[in-house]
């Protein structure tokens, strides 16, 4: 059932330790008892009142048991109206006269509808205790979370897939500029290159000026201990690719270990006699 409206004129009740202030009260039901007590009231107006800390919207009413020259405020949404007003709030009355509006912003200038208004009269904080007893007396409360039915459906993902071709042709032989010319040392002879070790062999292939200008530099602004060479770095670069060449060791610190080698346990080799395991990890984590 729709809540009466709360209007000037309108008559309705309410435990008595929600008004305020509660001294005539006190007076007139003893210190202590306002909350067994149920008073009848009759609104003479809607002002913004500060209670409990926060500034809320209240009615401001004249209880008939009390002198009359005596007012008390109520938050709106704590006062129970029964019999329905006569004269209407100068809010209400403007609703009314309010035209439809289509616009996108029309909510932040205002609705003219009566939910919007009740919406901003329980913009309140009511307490546990408060919703418990507003329930024992059968008046629904409700939270200031949204409606079932204006709660939005999660938004679902959806994934864009490519689409899927059957490649007859191979788009490096389809084009004109790529060419199949194999790999060559223009500045070697074959008989220079066959007398090159490994470490020689990589190095013309390698981006050596990038590693002594930017590398380098670079990781010995972090590094702890002694600075890091390009010599350090090729046998750091070297120890990486002789451990990768080894499935199922996890932890690199088995290359380091102390235990004998054994067949089924740690790793086949020790990295020890080419660099310690503590300037290894000194130059891996500082390596820019």
């Amino acid at each position: 059932m729709a809540r009466k409206k709360g209007d000037i004129g309108a008559e309705g009740s309410a435990t008595a330790r929600l008004f305020h202030p509660k001294a005539p009260l006190e007076v007139k039901y003893g210190k202590g008892q306002l909350s067994k007590v149920r008073c009848n009231a009759i609104i003479m107006g809607k002002v913004n009142h500060k209670v409990r800390h926060t500034f809320q919207m209240c009615y401001e009413v004249r209880i008939p048991d009390i002198n009359d020259h005596n007012k008390f405020v109520i938050v709106c949404s704590n006062f129970k109206v029964t019999t329905s007003p006569q004269v209407l709030f100068d809010d209400k009355v403007k609703q009314d006269n309010c035209p439809a509006r289509e616009d996108s912003d029309s909510n932040e200038r205002g609705s003219c509808t009566e939910e919007n208004n009740i919406t901003t009269a329980i913009n309140h904080r009511t307490t546990t205790e408060d919703i418990d007893e507003l329930h024992a007396q059968g008046i629904e409360v409700e939270n200031e979370g949204p409606a079932p039915e204006n709660i939005a459906p999660p938004t679902v993902m959806t994934l864009e897939l490519g689409q899927c071709e059957d490649l007859r042709t191979c788009p490096r032989k389809a084009d004109p500029n790529a060419t199949n010319v194999n790999g060559k040392f223009i500045s070697k002879t074959w008989t220079q290159i066959g007398n090159m070790d490994e470490l020689s062999l990589i190095r013309p292939c390698f981006p050596e000026e990038y590693i002594i200008k930017i590398l380098i530099p670079s990781t010995n602004k972090h590094i702890k201990g002694d600075l890091m060479t390009l010599h350090e770095f090729y046998i750091v670069l070297g120890c990486r690719f002789f451990m990768a060449c080894f499935y199922g060791i996890s932890d690199y610190r088995l290359w380091w270990s102390k235990k004998p080698i054994n067949t089924f346990e740690g790793a086949p080799f020790r990295l020890n006699k080419f660099i310690t395991h503590s300037r290894f990890s000194a130059i891996t984590e500082a390596i820019r």
